[in-house]
């Protein structure tokens, strides 16, 4: 037709052209007409329109392709790829978000799993240095008010004016003596810990040596003030000393007094009784002490008390022939265990032993304030730089004990185990002892008892 027209009308400059039109819908691309048509144009070298024209249209999300037949079969294999491609990466895109879906939501309840456990962490650290804070605390506060209260006691105890002479006659009598001549055959008096002395001062016995000055006031003290006159006597006060003594009474007192409409109740009842009796007269004293913690008496350790009077028996014992050697050295070696598990110095070893016997005394007055110069002295002698305490070394080795006075013991009917409950309560030391008794109970005669008459007949003179 174009043909025709050009033989029988006049030349036309430009040939008619038309076009074609294709209209398509990119919604599963996921993209939108105008971002399509761009991305057409830049990735498949494609130009097309969207339709966004107010004129009707078929889809919301279309795109229309203008051209000549040739021209639009190939924009149209193009068109294909790229839409392919363009439906492949939603697709890819939709898998990426979802598996970044689980993987935000791994990572968030992994870093909620962190920071929990960083929390625990945290608390429990926290704890621990709160835990470890308040002990701290406490043995500081223990060891200041100590301190504190052993300045206030010595300025108490401490000679007033006009004393001094008393103070110094109380030097004298407690200035050590010493054996001038070095022992030829180990082991040394000096080294061993349990070999205590604090009572032996007042005896200007040698507290290098095991001897005593007076072999006759020795024996007298013994009889007179512990009932003790042969072996049997000198090891049964020995192992009550070891396994209970005064500090078992003086603990149930502390306990039993703890409930203070008990402890009034019998402060009213001792009150009645204390005038003419002077066991309610001392027991009394001890209750109002306990009651107004005077010196600190409800923290006070009191096996000292008991555990170095034990070691003054051994050695008199020794001196009076009742104990070998060997007896001597292996028993004070038990004693040295016992103050060692309860204590970490010989200061505390001597203020346990100056409260304790004070509590013991259970005198007012000027009795008590002579005990408390008398006792303060001896404290300050014992503990001073050439003092036995002063010079040796709290943490010197000593041999482990084989318990030798146990056989007579247990052949006299004195060594008995403990009660369940006394050995629920019992220190590490305390059960050592026991079943050592229990062991070597089981190969012998069973003549287990205690002689409870001898363990009250101690004069206020230690």
């Amino acid at each position: 037709m174009l043909d025709r027209a050009a033989t029988h009308r006049p030349s036309v400059p430009v040939l008619p052209d038309g076009a074609f039109y294709v209209c398509f819908d990119v919604s599963s691309t996921g993209l939108d007409a105008q971002t399509f048509c761009h991305r057409a144009l830049e990735e498949a070298h494609v130009a097309t329109r969207d339709r966004t024209s107010p004129r009707p249209r078929p889809a919301p999300r279309s795109t229309v392709l203008r051209g000549l037949r040739d021209g639009l079969h190939e924009g149209m294999k193009r068109l294909e790829a790229f839409h392919q491609q363009s439906v492949n990466k939603q697709a890819f895109n939709s898998i990426i978000l979802s598996r970044g879906v689980h993987i935000n939501v791994a990572l968030t309840c992994s870093h909620v799993c962190t920071i929990l456990v960083m929390s625990m962490q945290t608390l429990l650290l926290s704890a621990a240095l709160v835990f470890f804070g308040v002990i701290a605390t406490i043995e500081i506060s223990k060891s200041i008010h100590q301190k504190i209260r052993l300045r206030r006691d010595k300025a108490a105890s401490a000679p007033h004016r006009g004393e001094e002479s008393t103070w110094n006659e109380l030097t004298e009598h407690h200035r050590p003596v010493r054996h001038s001549e070095p022992r030829s055959s180990p082991p040394p008096a000096w080294a061993t810990p349990g070999d205590l002395r604090a009572v032996l001062l007042c005896r200007r016995d040698p507290w290098d040596r095991l001897a005593c000055s007076d072999l006759d006031g020795t024996r007298t003290m013994l009889s007179l003030d512990w009932g003790v006159c042969s072996r049997a006597d000198l090891l049964s006060q020995v192992y009550w000393l070891i396994t209970s003594g005064h500090r078992t009474s003086f603990d149930a007192e502390r306990a039993r007094w703890v409930d203070t409409s008990l402890a009034e109740a019998e402060r009213h009842e001792l009150r009645e009784t204390a005038k003419s009796s002077s066991d309610a007269a001392e027991t009394l004293w001890r209750l109002e002490r306990m009651l107004n913690n005077d010196r600190d008496i409800r923290n006070v350790d009191f096996s000292a008390w008991d555990l170095v009077r034990a070691g003054m028996l051994t050695r008199c014992g020794f001196a009076l022939g009742w104990l070998t050697e060997d007896e001597t050295w292996d028993t004070l070696a038990i004693l040295d265990q016992g103050l060692r598990e309860r204590y970490r110095s010989w200061t505390q070893v001597s203020e346990s032993f100056r409260l304790a016997r004070w509590y013991w005394n259970s005198t007012s007055g000027k009795d008590e304030h002579f005990n408390d110069l008398h006792d303060l002295n001896r404290s300050l002698v014992l503990l001073s730089p050439d003092g036995p305490w002063g010079l040796i070394d709290w943490d010197v080795e000593t041999p482990e004990p084989s318990f030798l006075i146990l056989d007579d013991l247990l052949d006299g009917g004195v060594a008995a185990p403990l009660s369940a409950g006394d050995r629920k309560r019992a220190t590490h030391w305390e059960r050592w002892v026991d079943d050592q008794v229990i062991t070597r109970g089981q190969h012998r005669p069973q003549h287990f008892g205690t002689h409870s008459d001898q363990h009250h007949r101690f004069a206020k003179r230690a």
